[in-house]
C-alpha cells in the first residue's frame, strides 16, 4: 500500500515538473516573439 502511494507521488512530481518545463518554454518563446514583433514595429 505504501509503495503504491509512493509511486503515485512520484508520478505527480514528474507531471508537475513536465508542466512547469512546458510553461517555462512557452513563456520564454512568447517573450522572444514579443521582442521580435516590437523590433518589426520599430522598423516600420
Amino acid at each position: 500500500m505504501l509503495y503504491k502511494n509512493y509511486e503515485h507521488t512520484i508520478k505527480l512530481l514528474i507531471i508537475r515538473q513536465l508542466i512547469f518545463d512546458i510553461m517555462y518554454n512557452l513563456m520564454s518563446h512568447f517573450s522572444l516573439i514579443l521582442k521580435s514583433l516590437r523590433l518589426k514595429f520599430i522598423q516600420l
